[in-house]
């Protein structure tokens, strides 16, 4: 969570040093930003929001079981 602000700083920096190479790497941090697990703060509770795979996989057992 401490991370999550400090990358987008850090691309508008590489960009600024460096604008190809920072094109080659930005798609990845991008990918790797839906793998990353995180959490919702909502007032007095944490809610942990899993990677990408595992809440689709989560939504697809959920939605079979709702299917007669």
């Amino acid at each position: 969570m401490v991370l999550a602000p400090l990358l987008p700083a850090g691309v508008l920096l590489a960009w600024r040093r460096a604008p190809q190479d920072t094109l080659r790497f930005t798609p990845w941090v991008a990918a790797a930003n839906f793998v990353v697990p995180y959490m919702h703060v909502v007032y007095n509770k944490i809610e942990t929001v899993h990677p990408l795979p595992w809440e689709i996989i989560r939504l697809i057992k959920k939605l079979a079981a709702m299917s007669p």
